[in-house]
């Protein structure tokens, strides 16, 4: 199967970091330290690990969030992680992953020191399924994949919570299409335990699915632990939502006011930019661009 994770200018960094400083003084905008899904700089990392990792300090980010650790040992990336002050908070694995290894998942995990371990793409009860291509893949589901991914996500919240790690599921947009009259994402919410199961919220998949991230972060208020800044170029195709291509926030559709101002007065903590191909500049470029976008954001 062909999976999703398959599929600033540095000169910057001095300006981006002061604005981001000028940004936490004041309480009218944002003001968390602001986080970086590393999806979006995976072939840079490919490339050069270290210094790619020093790009995105430099460009003012605080927290990371993984999406493969490319065969490095967790001790050497905490070394690079600690001598750059960023903040290991999270960490993406395939639900297919999350059954077959999750002490070695978690083991890793607490190595590095991360506060969660999240979902990114569920398991599939079709030996079939590894066939397809990441989205056929996605819009393959049944109500009774997610009923199984449900019972996993369970039994993987309670290994984590011994680790005094908390498990979360990121969403895609395909949870959202009704099946048999029944939204998937909630029957998922619905089946899965509040303390071991929580939200992070993809904030342009959501949008993706038409469905309001305001509306979302009210139902699940007390379950979403962090949030995906990703902002979409345009308003979605019916038919194929996902092809929709990502924008630096403030470039696209999303009211990322509202939405930061309503994350605010839930005391949500983590904020993770993150865009996917096809990018529409160089993904440093587009980086930058949200991050003065969020200095100046008022909420």
């Amino acid at each position: 199967m062909v999976t999703r994770r398959q599929f600033l200018a540095a000169s910057g960094a001095g300006i981006l970091t002061s604005s981001f400083a000028a940004s936490a003084a004041s309480s009218k905008g944002f003001n968390k330290p602001l986080g970086l899904q590393l999806f979006a700089v995976r072939t840079e990392l490919g490339q050069d690990f270290d210094g790619t990792l020093r790009r995105v300090a430099n460009a003012g980010f605080r927290e990371i969030e993984f999406a493969g650790y490319h065969d490095k040992p967790a001790e050497e990336i905490r070394r690079v992680t600690d001598s750059l002050n960023l903040h290991c908070i999270s960490g993406h694995h395939g639900g297919a992953s999350l059954e077959m290894r999750p002490d070695e998942i978690l083991e890793f995990a607490a190595k590095l020191g991360l506060q969660y371990i999240v979902c990114s793409t569920p398991k599939s009860l079709n030996p079939e399924s590894r066939k397809l291509s990441w989205n056929e893949y996605m819009h393959s589901f049944t109500l009774d994949d997610w009923k199984a991914n449900a019972e996993l996500f369970n039994q993987f919240g309670e290994k984590a919570k011994k680790f005094n790690i908390q498990f979360a599921y990121h969403n895609y947009c395909t949870e959202f299409r009704q099946q048999e009259g029944l939204v998937p994402y909630d029957e998922l919410m619905k089946l899965t335990d509040k303390n071991l199961v929580k939200i992070e919220l993809d904030c342009g998949w959501a949008e993706a699915a038409s469905v309001s991230s305001l509306t979302l972060l009210q139902k699940y208020k007390h379950r979403v632990v962090s949030l995906h800044l990703k902002d979409l170029q345009t308003k979605p195709d019916s038919v194929k939502p996902e092809a929709t291509p990502n924008v630096p926030l403030g470039q696209g559709i999303m009211d990322w006011p509202a939405i930061l101002h309503k994350a605010a007065m839930l005391k949500i903590d983590h904020y993770f930019l993150e865009q996917e191909p096809p990018y529409v500049e160089p993904i440093f470029d587009s980086l930058a661009a949200s991050t003065k976008y969020l200095s100046n954001v008022a909420l």
